[in-house]
């Protein structure tokens, strides 16, 4: 849900290569703008189906939602790590 800068390398006139970061997306804005990348999720999934989900929540509640989520499973991890 975070941002992630995308290198481009760039020559320069002595042919020193240096990474230079203009484009900053999300991971999942990335993976969409890949042509053909629908064939490779799982089959009854759909970019629309995650656009949905996506939306639904901010990245806030999405971080929200993770960490709550995390933090049931160290508990678990913790308590009962015969369970696994």
């Amino acid at each position: 849900h975070r941002p992630c800068g995308f290198a481009t390398l760039k020559t320069d006139k002595k042919g020193k290569q240096k990474k230079v970061y203009n484009l900053y997306q999300t991971p999942y804005e990335t993976l969409k703008g890949i042509t053909g990348a629908g064939q490779f999720l799982k089959p009854g999934i759909s970019f629309e189906k995650l656009d949905k989900i996506a939306e639904e929540y901010s990245d806030n509640e999405f971080a929200t939602i993770m960490e709550k989520e995390k933090q049931k499973l160290f508990r678990k991890i913790k308590v009962n790590p015969v369970d696994f």
